[in-house]
């Protein structure tokens, strides 16, 4: 046994056992979440809220260097106050507890930003394609920083998706794809696909399994959300592929103590820059 492992971990309070007090869901909602692989248009901001996040997004952009995109913000969630806060916020903690129950951490966060007419999307993919995490029970809440609709190119899901398993994906050949793999062809229907238009300050939360993408903004409104990457204590990363992978306590304990820890420790750009290298 190494010094990060326990020897018979306790078994998790999940969000499925029946006789568990919900905080913020009704059953209905979570049974939804389980069965669909998402649920939305959950409110975390009040409008002073919503005014407040955009201008910590102002001012995190002004960190950009020539030529980079908010598409990079990625992993800064480590040392920046102003993200952290974000994913701190209790309403957001009720949410995400309703569905994975009272032991979760945060193991990442990303911004994804669409200017008018600038071209970028999302292909179809699964989130947990890209992650080497086991077993797969990361819930992502997606945070509207501004409204997102069909116009501007809110998130397209597939309902349950979620429940087939990780298909086939290949190098992306969509024209503007912040990522680099999308689904293949035929391996879903898009005819099913379903918006998911949020209200700035609203959420969505979906499972790291769901397959779903998003088209570019046609509109004359930017797009910009961030997501957050929850999930329970059991999940283990695997740092021989993912070495900067570490996980900080969200609520509850971490009975398992799998993976490597982190607690915030703000910092400028330099810091930034350290957690794109961990990343990679």
């Amino acid at each position: 046994m190494t010094s990060t492992q326990t020897a018979t971990p306790p078994k998790i309070h999940t969000a499925n056992d029946p006789n568990r007090k919900l905080k913020r869901l009704s059953r209905r909602e979570v049974d939804e979440y389980y069965d669909r692989g998402y649920i939305k248009g959950y409110r975390v901001f009040d409008e002073a809220g919503v005014k407040s996040t955009r201008q910590g997004f102002e001012e995190l952009i002004k960190l950009l260097k020539p030529g980079e995109t908010p598409n990079i913000i990625n992993g800064w969630e480590r040392f920046n106050p102003y993200i952290f806060g974000l994913c701190s916020n209790p309403v957001m903690l009720d949410y995400v507890e309703d569905l994975l129950g009272p032991n979760f951490v945060l193991w990442g966060t990303h911004f994804f930003c669409k200017y008018p007419g600038d071209g970028t999307q999302v292909g179809w993919h699964q989130d947990a394609r890209y992650w080497p995490l086991s077993p797969h029970k990361t819930a992502t809440a997606w945070l509207a920083v501004d409204d997102s609709d069909q116009d501007n190119g809110a998130m397209r899901v597939i309902p349950g998706t979620h429940r087939t398993g990780i298909v086939g994906h290949e190098s992306s050949t969509t024209q503007g794809n912040v990522l680099g793999l999308q689904i293949k062809s035929g391996e879903i229907d898009e005819k099913k696909a379903e918006y998911l238009t949020l209200k700035a300050g609203e959420i969505s939360l979906h499972d790291d399994n769901l397959a779903h993408g998003s088209a570019a903004n046609v509109s004359t409104r930017r797009r910009c959300g961030l997501t957050m990457r929850f999930c329970t204590t059991d999940v283990k990363g695997d740092t021989n592929v993912w070495a900067g992978f570490a996980t900080c306590l969200m609520r509850g304990v971490d009975e398992y103590n799998l993976n490597p820890k982190w607690t915030l420790e703000p910092g400028g750009r330099e810091k930034w820059d350290e957690a794109q290298r961990r990343l990679r």
